[in-house]
């Protein structure tokens, strides 16, 4: 039986999409002069800001990425805690299980947002970008969080929408699975368990996958 369940955040537990993509595409515009549909700039959810701005070669990374950020902020109305996360949360907890999150979210980009804010107290260990040098698809950030935990890798089962978080998993010896809830990814093609509602994840936290 699994001691932690551990989550990603965007795509997962908050609907970041919408704001995070519409975001991405005005400082494309801005900055580069280019117009990207949406469709195309989705491959870059799930990953730190810093990765993406760099694949784009900004003239300066950092302001364009601080742009972004801002930009998100200005559009966060679009975002949403997805339909059944609270009561997944409880479910979980009335197990007595340990929750944790592994996101490529800063730290400040965690305590400032309000949707997370008020459910951040659920969560025992947060690893963000901030902790670790190694980032998702790498597996550190959840290696990071086993070690803050004394626990093993056995003990552990993470939960994401993207291919990033599945090799995070498996680059840490960690059961996966996939939150088909939120992901935009081809979960068809996906050899393990996906759940697409998160209440649905209750038949699978008991016991490994």
């Amino acid at each position: 039986m699994y001691k932690i369940i551990v989550f990603d955040v965007d795509g997962t537990i908050i609907d970041t999409e919408r704001a995070t993509l519409m975001a991405l595409q005005e400082v494309l515009k801005e900055d580069l002069g280019k117009e990207v549909p949406e469709e195309e700039l989705a491959v870059f959810l799930g990953i730190p800001g810093i990765y993406v701005v760099n694949h784009f070669e900004f003239i300066d990374p950092a302001s364009s990425l601080k742009k972004w950020v801002q930009h998100m902020d200005r559009l966060r109305g679009h975002n949403q805690i997805f339909d059944g996360i609270s009561e997944l949360l409880s479910i979980i907890e009335n197990r007595g299980l340990r929750l944790g999150i592994v996101t490529s979210r800063t730290r400040l980009e965690c305590d400032q947002d309000p949707l997370l804010k008020n459910m951040m107290g659920q969560f025992e260990c947060i690893i963000t970008a901030d902790d670790t040098v190694q980032h998702k698809p790498s597996g550190a950030p959840l290696i990071k969080l086993l070690d803050l935990m004394k626990v093993d890798a056995a003990d552990v089962l993470y939960i994401g929408d993207t291919v990033y978080d599945l090799q995070c998993a498996r680059e840490a010896n960690i059961d996966f699975i996939w939150a088909g809830w939120g992901s935009k990814h081809d979960v068809e093609s996906f050899e393990g368990p996906v759940a697409m509602h998160p209440v649905n994840l209750s038949n699978f936290i008991g016991h490994r996958v």
